[in-house]
């Protein structure tokens, strides 16, 4: 489904329509969450490119906030193994 969701964006800026390809990265990021940490961080990081391009820093500050997250999971998980 994350895949699916990268081409959705990639047709998006085809169509110049940054906005609808930033919420499909976004979706894109919340899928590979549960199977890929580290697409998921590409993708959230790619759309907050977007949004921060065009002004939408709120937005973008709260997607940083989901990527700390993920970064806070991977590494329990680590401490666990270690």
């Amino acid at each position: 489904a994350g895949s699916a969701f990268s081409e959705a964006a990639n047709l998006r800026l085809k169509m110049d329509n940054r906005h609808d390809a930033a919420a499909c990265l976004i979706d894109a990021g919340n899928c590979y969450k549960k199977s890929d940490a580290h697409e998921a961080i590409k993708c959230i990081i790619k759309a907050i490119e977007y949004y921060t391009d065009m002004g939408r820093f709120t937005v973008a500050a709260k997607h940083h906030m989901t990527i700390a997250e993920i970064y806070e999971t991977e590494l329990a998980d680590v401490e666990k193994v270690s």
